[in-house]
């Protein structure tokens, strides 16, 4: 999730990357290849994936929800449900009758939580945007509109300029200018299909009024509270060699150490050193029960913070992994993530490793105080950096949905000096990027959870000592009172069960990365 996608998938073949064993020490060779390429053929439509699923026999609903593990909800479980109605609708009276009737029953009993699903399911992936047609088609219809296109045809197009933006690995000119264009029509396209559904706009749409006014608020918070200026980022000496064994012995030595377990038949990895964008992301698999994380992992030398850099991505996608492993709640159906409380999560993970004692006890090589004191800094810069970032993504994004008329350009460029953002962002084109189709609306997800995090961090202190990593207590009270619940309770319930309270450490957490 981090700068990285996080999609729901159908099914992936293994062909081309490198897996990681029930063994993690032993890394098996299967072939070299385009890991990028593999995932992409993967996001088709949901008619060319309805081949690949294998119908749970079942002659009513009971039957058929036995026939699903507890794990996250996907657009595959949505399709079996859906060809499971359709399956049962055909044939004779007695079973017309019936599939009716557990229809009409079963979408009466639990209505509330399928417009909860639904109102919370929306997501610009793929994937996740053929679970909105799909419960468009299927459980609410597509809404016509007079004179102009339905929901279900906006919908459609909307996917395909997506998938397109996705699938645009290189960067020309003329790609760029295409670009544009697609972005403009995107931005449009939600509006209307939001509209439709009754909502101000596509911002009002995916947020309800409270949400957006806490996250202007927050987003407030911190920006009154980050440095104008920060100190240049300073190098470390000595380049080192990674090593994948190395890499995945850290991670296993460091999740045991917290009796964290990785069940690799539920979580599995797959590198590439030929990735596009350098970067990381997870998958959950349906019906198989499967998280599977994608790894750039580097061909070539690197210094000691670029080292930590790349082994926190991995940490990042293992801590979505472990959150998923370990869920534990209602039926399967209802089973997903908060994308707050998931990004907490990985994040948590993520900043451990910049830890002196993290560092102390894992890194490969000894460090000087002042080499450590050194890459924690620049790690607390960049967090810094990212805030702003993640401030500036907020208010070009709701601007856009209020104005999709308006000139982005200028729109880009005010908002770049006005939030003082760098100049190497100030002076870049405001569509050279492929954010506003993979992390639409999302990164308010990520400032959130850095300061959850960070209260996380201080409490497993607090508890277990500095070195909580190595304390199995300390994962025992992850797993009981965060990973457990899925979306079972909402954000504010579960971290009001952690923390007692829900209150933000703005201040203290921006003063820490100060320091």
């Amino acid at each position: 999730m981090k700068s990285k996608f996080v999609f729901i998938l159908l099914l992936i073949s293994a062909s081309s990357c490198i897996s990681i064993n029930n063994n993690i020490d032993n890394i098996s060779l299967l072939s070299e290849g385009d890991c990028e390429q593999e995932y992409y053929n993967l996001l088709k439509s949901m008619e060319a994936h309805k081949g690949d699923i294998k119908l749970i026999k079942a002659d009513n609903l009971f039957t058929f929800l036995d026939g699903f593990s507890v794990v996250y909800s996907s657009l595959s479980r949505d399709l079996q449900l859906a060809e499971w109605l359709k399956v049962l609708s055909i044939g004779d009276p007695e079973k017309l009758c019936l599939a009716r009737k557990n229809r009409n029953d079963f979408i009466n009993l639990n209505k509330n939580s399928f417009w909860m699903l639904r109102k919370n399911s929306h997501s610009t992936s793929a994937e996740q945007r053929l679970r909105v047609e799909l419960w468009e088609s299927i459980f609410e219809k597509d809404i016509s509109n007079p004179g102009a296109k339905g929901s279900a045809e906006i919908s459609k197009e909307i996917r395909e300029i997506e998938d397109d933006i996705l699938k645009a690995g290189n960067r020309d000119l003329q790609v760029l200018l295409n670009q544009e264009k697609q972005f403009k029509q995107l931005f449009k396209l939600r509006n209307r299909y939001a509209k439709i559904k009754g909502h101000q706009n596509h911002l009002y749409y995916i947020f309800t009024p409270n949400e957006v006014e806490e996250y202007n608020l927050v987003n407030k918070i911190i920006l009154r509270n980050l440095p104008q200026q920060l100190e240049p980022k300073q190098n470390i000496g000595g380049l080192i060699n990674p090593d994948k064994a190395e890499y995945f012995n850290i991670i296993k030595k460091s999740t045991q150490g917290m009796g964290l377990a990785i069940d690799t038949q539920k979580i599995k990895y797959f590198i590439t050193h030929e990735y596009t964008y350098n970067r990381t992301f997870m998958t959950i698999i349906e019906p198989k029960n499967e998280c599977r994380i994608y790894i750039f992992f580097p061909n070539f030398k690197l210094y000691p913070d670029e080292y930590l850099n790349y082994l926190s991505f991995l940490m990042h996608e293992t801590g979505h992994g472990l959150h998923f492993q370990y869920m534990n709640i209602e039926p399967a159906i209802f089973n997903f993530f908060d994308l707050t409380v998931t990004e907490t999560v990985a994040i948590f993970f993520e900043n451990m490793v910049f830890t002196k004692e993290w560092i102390q006890t894992y890194f490969p090589r000894q460090l000087s105080a002042a080499e450590m004191n050194i890459i924690i800094k620049n790690r607390k810069t960049s967090i810094l950096e990212f805030f702003r970032f993640a401030i500036f993504l907020w208010m070009f994004e709701k601007s856009v949905y209020t104005d999709p008329d308006q000139n982005m350009e200028e729109l880009y460029k005010t908002l770049s000096a006005q939030l003082n953002m760098p100049k190497t962002s100030q002076y870049r084109l405001w569509y050279d990027t492929s954010i506003f189709a993979s992390h639409d609306l999302y990164y308010i997800h990520y400032a959130l959870a850095y300061l959850y995090a960070y209260k996380l961090k201080i409490l497993l202190e607090k508890k277990y000592g500095p070195y909580f990593f190595k304390n199995p207590e300390a994962g025992n009270f992850l797993v009981q009172n965060l990973f457990a619940y899925g979306r079972s309770l909402t954000r504010k319930e579960i971290f009001k069960r952690i923390f007692g309270n829900n209150d933000l450490p703005v201040k203290e957490y921006i003063a820490y990365l100060m320091e």
